[in-house]
């Protein structure tokens, strides 16, 4: 299976914060996000990340995945990155599957 990146939106974060980027799959209900909330494929989405950071013009030092990015129930995992401040962003990526 490959991804994709089909959208990145960037925002200011409400707070003082490391910058935070979450990813979510295209058609994916509710439902499934939570369920499949602690066993995301990280590694591939750490292949887009170069792709990501371009398109929101950032060049952070560092990104570590954590089950606990957005809140301390692990429902909102993600990268935080070191070296860049005061964002969140949202990445959608859809689901190519190879022939």
């Amino acid at each position: 299976m490959l991804l994709r990146i089909k959208d990145v939106y960037v925002r200011k974060s409400e707070r003082a914060q490391r910058t935070k980027v979450y990813f979510f799959v295209e058609g994916e209900t509710m439902l499934e996000n939570l369920f499949h909330r602690h066993n995301r494929p990280y590694q591939e989405y750490r292949k887009l990340l170069k792709e990501v950071f371009e398109i929101a013009g950032i060049t952070p030092e560092k990104a570590n995945w954590n089950q606990y990015a957005g809140c301390s129930c692990g429902c909102s995992p993600g990268f935080i990155l070191t070296g860049d401040n005061n964002k969140d962003i949202f990445v959608t990526i859809e689901e190519v599957r190879e022939v």
